[in-house]
């Protein structure tokens, strides 16, 4: 495992202690995967952990669970003391947690086995808990008692089908039989948190996971989620907004308050919906839409991924054609404005509706966007 020099750095500082890399870098090294962080568990306590980087900037609010976060070459390090957790708290947090000098107590309270895993340069790969042998088996155990492991954490359920959606690997049968008894503990989690995980979940839209899992989406939504019927549907959506517009499609619009999305995401989702049988394929309609501000890359996939034999590319050709030709779908674009009808001896009342009424004539091509025209037409209608 060849590690960057910072983390060498930070683990050179701590040779008079154990420590080791842990978790997901080490995982996804065995996996070949991307590495886009790397985290230290060690023996040394928590003012020793202070006092040997105390030329770095430290970040310290993570310091009651034993973390301190260290700046190095602007990449941030969390280093954990060793430790061990107390009774957990609503199915989240433990309430307190006690440090320990033990390698294999503090693994032991990891979620699963791929995530335990340790690495130092002079000792290899530290795996307590088989789980090189679950990465080659391409499986998600919890460590120890699953059904502990869940209702200690509620978040691992929805963990566990994350790693297992983007890892492409399926859930221990233990696990999975934990997963199903104890869905009920996710109504302790935030909208945030749910949503955080389903974003992964519904954007690689794994088959055997969306199926075998059913009952807990359903749970999440309390509603009835017909996933296998959608699967066709889920199966060419890449984007989670394109997934929740199926889903709601599918079963209800009610779908989207058990969840955290912004006025933006939601005003797109709702958009999908009312606009999903305009024909994308005529250009004029493509202009009508994109007056109204409409997201037609976000309307273009819902519409691919509910109907067959839609052609993606063709209508994305289109709208960009639009928009390289500069072809006109706003009042911005219009060869006149306000001024120049007020000019014209149209009253102010009627400004508005003359403008509309110009945009939509040259957007339906029945009027070219030239001022000469433009303001002919107005006058004959509003003057």
């Amino acid at each position: 495992m060849n590690l960057p020099n910072y983390i060498l750095f930070v683990l050179d500082r701590l040779k008079d202690h154990e420590a080791y890399v842990v978790g997901g870098s080490v995982r996804d090294h065995l996996l070949s995967r991307p590495i886009s962080d790397y985290d230290i568990t060690t023996s040394a306590d928590i003012n020793t952990i202070q006092q040997l980087f105390y030329d770095q900037k430290q970040v310290l609010n993570g310091i009651k669970h034993g973390t301190v976060r260290i700046i190095i070459e602007n990449h941030s390090v969390e280093i954990t003391t060793y430790r061990i957790d107390g009774d957990y708290k609503d199915h989240r947090k433990p309430a307190k947690v006690t440090f320990t000098s033990n390698l294999y107590e503090d693994l032991s309270r990891r979620d699963f086995t791929i995530n335990a895993l340790c690495y130092h340069p002079q000792k290899g790969i530290i795996d307590m808990f088989d789980g090189i042998s679950d990465l080659n088996n391409k499986m998600i155990r919890a460590i120890g008692d699953p059904n502990k492991r869940f209702d200690e954490d509620a978040l691992r359920i929805l963990r566990a089908l994350r790693f297992a959606s983007q890892l492409h690997f399926v859930i221990e049968p233990m696990s999975a039989k934990a997963i199903h008894e104890n869905k009920k503990l996710l109504a302790y989690l935030s909208k945030e948190r749910i949503t955080n995980e389903l974003q992964a979940i519904f954007t690689i839209n794994d088959p055997k996971i969306l199926s075998t899992y059913q009952d807990v989406f359903s749970f999440i939504f309390d509603q009835e989620i017909p996933l296998i019927k959608l699967l066709p549907c889920l199966q060419k959506s890449h984007d989670f907004i394109t997934s929740l517009s199926l889903l709601a499609n599918g079963s209800d619009i009610a779908i989207l308050d058990k969840l955290a999305l912004s006025n933006h995401e939601k005003k797109t989702i709702l958009t999908n919906l009312q606009q999903q049988n305009v024909d994308l394929t005529n250009k004029i309609n493509i202009k009508k839409l994109m007056m109204n501000n409409v997201d037609i890359p976000a309307l273009c996939a819902f519409v691919y991924a509910s109907y067959p034999n839609i052609d993606q590319a063709a209508i994305m050709a289109k709208y960009q054609q639009i928009q390289d030709d500069h072809e006109v779908y706003s009042l911005a674009q219009l060869a006149i404005n306000g001024h120049d009808l007020l000019a014209l001896g149209i009253a102010p009342r009627k400004i508005s509706q003359a403008l509309q009424y110009c945009l939509k004539q040259v957007i339906e091509e029945k009027i070219p966007n030239t001022k000469e025209a433009l303001l002919k037409a107005s006058f004959q209608l509003f003057h």
